[in-house]
């Protein structure tokens, strides 16, 4: 499913190449100082992992609805590739990404009491399409971006019983499934005076929402149920280059 969704990622590299043919219907073509044109670049950066789990039925918790909330950074670098047009100081365009790292959350707090249990996310890869819009000062591009977000994502519960722990799999849960969100953001371009390269800062904030999973505490009976919401935070810097004319 993630192959298919992020398809969607590399499609827009033939986007992007046929924009880069000449088109005298552009306000501004490119030029050594402006920022239209196609591109292709990579990024370099690090993400906050975000999990807010929430104990519905009071399962490992004394007051049903308690949330854990438990977080991790790590490293995260990609590729990119976009398309810019310009009206004046009016920048438009569409970029899309791919992000690759060690992305990972986890936690002994699931039950603060007996501590018997342990909480984790995982994402494999995360992608994302968005729409940006900037002002250009010169070879400086202040932008917004917002679009969708896509990830493999793994929510896991895992509880042990006894000393020495034993794994429960009945009070336990594993759940992996491609996710769309949100994404939105913004940041600062510089282009380089020959027009041909870029460096970039960027934030980006994405909301893939929430999940709900059951645990087997009474097989056969009413199971209880556990909420994850996920959330990914990312600062980085990229370099870019424009490709076509």
């Amino acid at each position: 499913m993630f192959k298919f969704r992020s398809g969607m990622v590399l499609s827009m590299l033939v986007f992007c190449l046929a924009a880069s043919l000449p088109n005298k219907s552009n306000a501004q073509g490119p030029t050594a100082a402006s920022h239209a044109g196609s591109y292709v670049g990579a990024h370099l950066g690090l993400a906050w992992i975000e999990t807010e789990n929430t104990d519905l039925d009071g399962y490992s918790t004394p007051v049903p609805g308690t949330t854990i909330d438990f977080s991790d950074r790590t490293r995260a670098a990609g590729f990119l590739i976009g398309h810019n047009r310009q009206f004046n100081n009016l920048v438009i365009g569409l970029e899309g990404d791919i992000t690759f790292g060690d992305f990972s959350a986890f936690t002994f707090d699931s039950d603060p009491d007996e501590r018997d249990e342990t909480a984790e996310t995982i994402y494999n890869r995360i992608a994302t399409i968005r729409g940006r819009l900037g002002y250009s000062i010169g070879r400086v591009l202040v932008f917004g971006t917002g679009g969708i977000a896509i990830a493999d994502i793994t929510n896991k519960l895992s509880d042990f019983d006894a000393v020495p722990p034993v794994f429960d799999p009945d009070d336990s849960f594993t759940d992996t499934e491609t996710r769309t969100g949100w994404v939105a953001g913004g940041g600062i371009d510089l282009i380089s005076q020959t027009g041909n390269w870029s460096g970039r800062v960027e934030a980006l904030y994405m909301d893939f929402g929430d999940v709900t999973n059951k645990v087997d505490t009474i097989p056969g009976g009413t199971n209880s149920r556990f909420r994850s919401e996920n959330l990914v935070k990312v600062v980085r810097f990229a370099i870019t280059r424009k490709i076509g004319n």
